[in-house]
C-alpha cells in the first residue's frame, strides 16, 4: 500500500519549478470529493488530478499550516459542527494556479452539521496532508510548528491496536503468556523470524524511538495538554482538571505548566488576583503555578482585532487570549409617552414651597423639566437579578494537563 500522503506527478514538478526559479510555494486550497470505489487502502495514482465537479463536495482553504522541521509541511482542514451535511474519501492539496499537489484517499468520512429541526448533532473532523520536499517549509515561508491538532495518529494508533492484538492471541508465541505491557512498538515489525523474538520488547530502563509507552498512546486517544472542554458531572475525567484556580507545583505538572508558558498565558500572582484570572497565574513565583478560574463564566470569541468587542481595552487583559471581562448593561434610553407634568413643588429647608408652571421647560435645581414623544409597551413581568445574563445551565469547564 502506498503512503496515505501521497504528491502528484503535477505536484513534483510544480515544486520542482518553484524551488529551482526562488519563487514561492503557494497551497491554498483544499478540495474534498466523494469518489466510488476508494478507500484508505486504495493506492493514489500520482498521475491523477482534479475530481470531477459532481464528485467534489467541499472546496476551500487551509485552517491551519505548519511545519515539522524544514521538509515537511502539514496543510489542515478543520470542519467543525457548523458544517456539513456531505461525505468525502478523498483529500487533494492544490496550489495557486490550480495544480492539484498532493492526493490523499480515506475511509469513507460523513461530515455532519448541528440541526436541531430533525434533530441531528453535529460532528469535527479534522485532516491533514504532510507535504514532504526539500526545504518545503522555507519555500512557503512557514515558521510555525505544527500544532498538536494537525497531526495525525490514526495510522499510528491502528499499527499499534493490530500489532497488539497479533502478539496477545492465544497462539501467537507473543501471547497471554508473555505480553509485554511496558512498551508498544510503533511500527509494525515482524518478528516471526528473529531467533529471539522477545528481543525486539523493551524493558523499562531500555526505552527506544521505536516504542510507546501506553500513557503516550492514551494522550493520542484522550487530547492534547491545554485543550478544553465541558465536562456533564461533578468530578473531572482522568487527565482532566477543572478549571476552578486550583495552585499546582510546577514539577508535578510540568506538562501543563511549560505549555502554559508556551503559548503565553501565564501572568503574574497579583495580575490574576487583580482580575485577570482567565489565564495562568505564575503562583508563588518560583515552584508554584495557578490554573485559570472559568467558574461561572461564558465563552466568547478572541476579538483579535476584528473590532467586534467595543470595550476590549477595558477587559482584564486586554485584546488577548484568557482576558475576562465583566457583565455590563449597552448605554441606551427609555422614551415616555407625551405628557406634561402639571405642576412641581421645591421646597428648601423649611421655606414655603415654591410652585413650578407645567407646560414651560424649566429649570429646577440643574434638573430641567420636560418631555420627549415617544410610546410605552404594556405592563409586563420583569425577571430581575444582580447580574445580566441569558438562560443557562451548568457545566464544568475541564482542561487537560
Amino acid at each position: 500500500m502506498s503512503e496515505p500522503d501521497q504528491l502528484t506527478t503535477a505536484g513534483l514538478a510544480y515544486l520542482a519549478t518553484k524551488t529551482a526559479a526562488m519563487e514561492p510555494v503557494v497551497l491554498d486550497r483544499v478540495v474534498l470529493a466523494q469518489i466510488d470505489g476508494i478507500d484508505g487502502t486504495t493506492p493514489v495514482d500520482p498521475a491523477e488530478g482534479m475530481p470531477d465537479a459532481g464528485q467534489i463536495t467541499w472546496d476551500g482553504t487551509p485552517h491551519g499550516i505548519g511545519k515539522d522541521g524544514d521538509d515537511k509541511v502539514y496543510i489542515s482542514v478543520r470542519l467543525e459542527s457548523d458544517v456539513g451535511d456531505f461525505d468525502f474519501n478523498r483529500l487533494c492539496v492544490v496550489a495557486d494556479d490550480g495544480t492539484v499537489v498532493g492526493i490523499s484517499n480515506l475511509p469513507l468520512q460523513c461530515k455532519r452539521k448541528d440541526d436541531q429541526t430533525i434533530p441531528q448533532s453535529g460532528n469535527t473532523i479534522i485532516h491533514s496532508f504532510l507535504v514532504r520536499f526539500t526545504n518545503v517549509a522555507g519555500h512557503m515561508s512557514v515558521t510555525v510548528d505544527a500544532a498538536a491538532w494537525q497531526m495525525d495518529y490514526l495510522s499510528d494508533i491502528q499499527g499499534l491496536r493490530t500489532d497488539l492484538d497479533a502478539h496477545t492471541g492465544d497462539t501467537s508465541q507473543h501471547g497471554n503468556n508473555h505480553t509485554h505491557a511496558e512498551y508498544l512498538p510503533t511500527d509494525h515489525i515482524d518478528q516471526g523470524a528473529q531467533p529471539d523474538p522477545h528481543g525486539q520488547y523493551l524493558t523499562e530502563g531500555r526505552g527506544d524511538a521505536r516504542y510507546y509507552t501506553q500513557a503516550q498512546v492514551d494522550a493520542m486517544v484522550d487530547g492534547a495538554t491545554l485543550d478544553v472542554k465541558f465536562h456533564y458531572g461533578s468530578t473531572p475525567p482522568d487527565n482532566w482538571f477543572e478549571i476552578d484556580g486550583t495552585e499546582f507545583d510546577r514539577d508535578q505538572e510540568n506538562a501543563i505548566w511549560t505549555e502554559a508558558q508556551t503559548r503565553g498565558l501565564v501572568v503574574t500572582e497579583s495580575e490574576w488576583q487583580a482580575g485577570e484570572n482567565g489565564k495562568f497565574s505564575d503562583g508563588d513565583g518560583s515552584t508554584t503555578f495557578r490554573l485559570p478560574d472559568w467558574r461561572g463564566r461564558y465563552p466568547r470569541g478572541w476579538d483579535h482585532g476584528a473590532g467586534r468587542v467595543s470595550d476590549v481595552a477595558s477587559r482584564a487583559g486586554g485584546d488577548t487570549v484568557g482576558s475576562t471581562g465583566e457583565d455590563a448593561l449597552q448605554q441606551h434610553r427609555h422614551l415616555m409617552k407625551d405628557t406634561w407634568v402639571d405642576s412641581i413643588y421645591n421646597g428648601n429647608d423649611g421655606n414655603a414651597p415654591t410652585v413650578i408652571e407645567a407646560g414651560a421647560n424649566n429649570d429646577l435645581d440643574g434638573t430641567r423639566i420636560g418631555y420627549e414623544s415617544g410610546s410605552i409597551s404594556p405592563s409586563l413581568d420583569a425577571r430581575v437579578s444582580d447580574e445580566t445574563t441569558v438562560k443557562d445551565v451548568f457545566i464544568m469547564w475541564c482542561i487537560h494537563r
